[in-house]
């Protein structure tokens, strides 16, 4: 059997970071619908790394995406309960 590694032990959750999530949440809040590309700018992200945590944000249900010819993003009402703890921490 094969020794697992202490980096395959991380969970996925670890490698995002609260600060960064707060800031696009913050952005969201703000801006209505924002396309992915203003999101990563105004949350200080690179494009890439925006598009995972719109992912993540997506999946935790914090996010709605919406297309209409371009893709658009939105907070939920979850994502500013969240933001809201997140703020008051």
């Amino acid at each position: 059997m094969k020794a697992v590694k202490s980096a395959d032990k991380i969970s996925i959750a670890s490698t995002f970071n609260l600060n960064v999530i707060r800031r696009m949440l913050e952005v969201l809040s703000y801006g209505g619908k924002v396309k992915r590309t203003q999101l990563a700018l105004k949350s200080g992200l690179n494009y890439n790394k925006c598009v995972k945590y719109i992912n993540l944000l997506k999946l935790l249900g914090w996010l709605d995406v919406i297309l209409s010819g371009t893709y658009y993003c939105t907070i939920t009402q979850s994502g500013k309960e969240i933001l809201e703890s997140l703020l008051n921490v």
